[in-house]
């Protein structure tokens, strides 16, 4: 005897799978509230708490904002320029930084801030795992942070669980990571190559073009700077970013042809054979952008302004630890 099968309606089939992708992005939503770190410490599950370290600071104290990765984090000084130029800064670098994650960096900055100027570092154009597949997946977690933090449920805390976010942590040096080391870079002249002409990657740009239009939307100057690295940079690279910042209209310094202005020394000034500068190449660099951005830029010098003295404490101690004068 045949048996007739009955077929579900159609509409009860959306139906169900409404029901079903409601109800899936319901508990992703909820772990992802419950998973997202209560602080900004490494303790709480921030990979790079230097790079989140802002989110301590007051609100509209900082003024100069630059992020990248550890080419900007290892040569960009915030207190060498709050020593020599008063200007608020910090800087947000990630070790291998992707530019889907220096634009969720961006975001968080224009939560709290208001900065006047904002310093791009452009190695991570070309150097950071700008895939499609990762980039992708750099923004899935800034909608979704159970697929970054899933590993939270390992310290999960019923007395922490339900506790609204702080931010306890804040980078002593303003995100700058020092180094006193010196190893000098013997290669050649790394700028003279003349290379194939290199593409910007697909992925990379999408989200350049998406970090630039976050600066025009809040009306804020984005500089391109390629600080010196002659382990990664070239010709090709600084072509490809010039022609970028022409076509856009942005300002590019690419510091590794500043020539004799910059007073830069590869035997003295990077702390790993040529990718890394140590503190004096950092002091160098940090002072050569603070004087373009001194006479270009209408930037505040915040010393003896009260809601300042954080800077001003915390360049008394780098003093200390740098021997600054």
């Amino acid at each position: 005897m045949n048996e007739t099968t009955k077929v579900k309606p159609k509409h009860s089939t959306l139906r169900s799978s409404l029901v079903f992708l409601l109800t899936f992005a319901i508990l992703t939503g909820l772990f992802s509230w419950v998973l997202y770190p209560r602080d900004n410490t490494k303790q709480s599950g921030i990979a790079h708490p230097e790079a989140m370290g802002f989110t301590s600071i007051a609100q509209d104290r900082i003024d100069v904002v630059a992020i990248g990765n550890s080419n900007i984090y290892s040569g960009f000084s915030p207190m060498e320029l709050w020593g020599n130029y008063g200007f608020a800064s910090y800087v947000s670098g990630e070790p291998r930084q992707q530019m889907a994650s220096a634009v969720t960096l961006l975001e968080k900055y224009f939560e709290t801030q208001q900065p006047k100027v904002v310093i791009l570092e452009t190695d991570e154009v070309f150097t950071g795992n700008n895939k499609i597949s990762s980039v992708a997946l750099a923004r899935l977690e800034n909608f979704f942070p159970i697929v970054k933090y899933h590993n939270n449920w390992k310290t999960l805390c019923l007395s922490t669980m339900f506790r609204r976010p702080q931010h306890s942590y804040l980078s002593p040096m303003m995100g700058w990571s020092a180094s006193k080391d010196v190893r000098g870079y013997e290669g050649g002249d790394y700028m003279r190559t003349r290379e194939k002409k290199e593409e910007l990657p697909a992925a990379a740009r999408l989200y350049l073009d998406k970090f630039h239009a976050i600066c025009q939307e809040h009306d804020v100057p984005l500089i391109l700077v390629s600080v010196p690295c002659a382990k990664s940079w070239s010709d090709a690279r600084h072509d490809a970013i010039a022609a970028y910042a022409k076509e856009n209209g942005l300002q590019y310094l690419d510091l590794n042809t500043a020539g004799s202005s910059l007073g830069f020394d590869w035997k003295t000034d990077t702390s790993d054979g040529g990718t890394h500068l140590n503190t004096s190449g950092a002091r160098k660099v940090t002072n050569y952008l603070g004087a373009y951005l001194q006479k270009n830029y209408a930037l505040k010098d915040r010393r003896g302004e009260t809601d300042w003295t954080l800077w001003q404490k915390n360049y008394q101690q780098y003093c200390r630890d740098y021997s600054a004068v």
